[in-house]
Formats: C-alpha cells, sequence, structure tokens
C-alpha cells in the first residue's frame, strides 16, 4: 500500500521556478554602449565638418613652366588627385592635408613629359606649381607595327611621335617588343655614343647620319643609316674616330664614284671592310 512517502519523493517534488525581474530597457551597458557610438559619431561630423570648411579647400592651381599643353594638363592631372574624400573623412582638397611630396611623385608618374616638378602650397586656397619638361633627344620606334614615342637625353620615352619626323631629329629603331611610356629604354651613354659616332662620320666622311637601328639578334652591333640612302655597320666596342677613318677610306678608295648606288658598308671587322652596291 501506498504510503504518503511513496508520493512526496524528492526527485518527484515540482518546484515552481521564480520569476525574473524585466530587464531595464536601458541597461547600464547598453547606456555605456550608446554614449561611445554617440560620441565616436559626433568625433567624426565634428572633423568631418571641420575638413569641408570651404576657407581650408584647393581653390586655385598656378603652374609655371614648360608650354601651355603640359600646363593644362598638369593642372587637371592635379585637379583629378585632389577630389574626393578620403577614407570617407576628410577632402583630399583640404590645403593643409594636401601632401605636396605626394602629388609630385604621381604628377610624374602620370605625365611621363614632366622631368621635374615642384608643388608649394600658398595660404589660404593656392596651389604653386613649377615644372619643367623633358627636352627631346630624338625619336624612338619599336614594335609591330612600330610604335613611336619621344625619348630624352636620359633615355626615356615619354610622350607618342609620329613615326616619320623628318630627317631633322634623329630617329632610333629596334626591332625588339614595344615599351611603355615613361620607360627608360637607353642609356645615356649610349645616346652620347650615338651622338660621337654622328659627329665624328660627319667630320671624317661627310655622312650624315639620320637614324640609328639596333637589332635583338645581333645586340653588339648599331646600323647607322645615312640621309644618302645607304647604311654603315658598326660593332658597340668600335671607336668612333677610328671607324669612321675606316669608312671614309672605303669610300674614297672603293667605292668611288658608286657612292649613289652604296646599300650598305659592313665595318665590324677592323680593316676588312665589306660593302654591296645596289
Amino acid at each position: 500500500m501506498n504510503t504518503d512517502a511513496d508520493y512526496w519523493r524528492k526527485n518527484r517534488v515540482v518546484y515552481r521556478r521564480k520569476a525574473k525581474k524585466p530587464r531595464a530597457l536601458l541597461g547600464k551597458r547598453r547606456l555605456i554602449t550608446l554614449a561611445a557610438i554617440v560620441g565616436v559619431l559626433l568625433v567624426y561630423v565634428g572633423f568631418y565638418q571641420l575638413f569641408h570648411l570651404p576657407r581650408f579647400q584647393v581653390e586655385t592651381i598656378t603652374v609655371n613652366g614648360g608650354d601651355s599643353d603640359l600646363r593644362v594638363e598638369a593642372e587637371a592631372e592635379l585637379r583629378k588627385l585632389i577630389r574626393g574624400d578620403a577614407w570617407h573623412l576628410y577632402p583630399r582638397s583640404n590645403i593643409f592635408l594636401v601632401s605636396p611630396r605626394g602629388l609630385e611623385q604621381q604628377l610624374i608618374q602620370d605625365i611621363p613629359s614632366i622631368n621635374t616638378i615642384e608643388v608649394q602650397k600658398v595660404l589660404p586656397q593656392t596651389l604653386l606649381v613649377s615644372v619643367s619638361p623633358r627636352i627631346p633627344w630624338g625619336i624612338y620606334c619599336s614594335g609591330v607595327p612600330a610604335s613611336c614615342s619621344y625619348i630624352d637625353r636620359g633615355g626615356v620615352i615619354y610622350r607618342e611621335a609620329p613615326a616619320v619626323e623628318g630627317s631633322l631629329i634623329t630617329k632610333i629603331v629596334s626591332d625588339g617588343p614595344r615599351e611603355d611610356i615613361g620607360q627608360g629604354v637607353l642609356s645615356s651613354e649610349t645616346l652620347l655614343q650615338f651622338e660621337e659616332l654622328a659627329r665624328e662620320f660627319q667630320t671624317t666622311a661627310s655622312i650624315r647620319i639620320t637614324s640609328f637601328e639596333l637589332k635583338q639578334n645581333a645586340p653588339k652591333d648599331y646600323w647607322l643609316h645615312a640621309s644618302e640612302g645607304f647604311s654603315v655597320i658598326v660593332t658597340r666596342e668600335d671607336m668612333p674616330a677610328r671607324v669612321a677613318g675606316i669608312v671614309s677610306t672605303v669610300l674614297q678608295s672603293e667605292v668611288k664614284s658608286n657612292r649613289a648606288s652604296l646599300e650598305y658598308i659592313d665595318a665590324r671587322f677592323g680593316n676588312k671592310v665589306f660593302y654591296k652596291l645596289r
């Protein structure tokens, strides 16, 4: 027979769950978090408004140096660089936050025809820019089909050029791949060597060199093209005065009156010179 002890065993007792107190809508932790968020927003808005004050924005950009096209291009590129906001916080046009050195580096990269540049901040709203352009040494052509660019004394190609510019400016033709604008394709020493070759051939052999040709399958040689229509092949190690003297002797003693029908002179083998008539 069951007794009260059987019905009231501990494993059968059901305890009523204590009622929880309702949590406050804005507890201490929530208030602190909300206050922090509001504080950050207020700081952000404050800095945003301060940085965007019109009196602190670059309005005038004055570019000096170079031709009008370069000045216009430099100003347009600068205005593009200071357009918009950085980090959604401050405008790139803020006169106090503009980095002259950063603008100089970016502008030289974006406009290869600029040789040197200096950017100065003039308070309250002006950028004063001085640029000097690259001076063309000649025209450099490469790739198939040929792509031509002006090249400066440092061997940097910096602006597209017509494939035919006439005979007043020296041309360098390479059968290598097309080069990108802004790259250094030749050393300044190589250009000085070209100048010396042209000078010696003009003085010693009365040959005006209008272009130089470089071939990948003969990296140690130069092809010198004369205004009269023939070529002279020399090695890069040749002394300009010496090789010009040898060619002059060949023209006077071998070619003679056949100069108009001369196709090329191969002067790569010292005193042993070969030539071909058309």
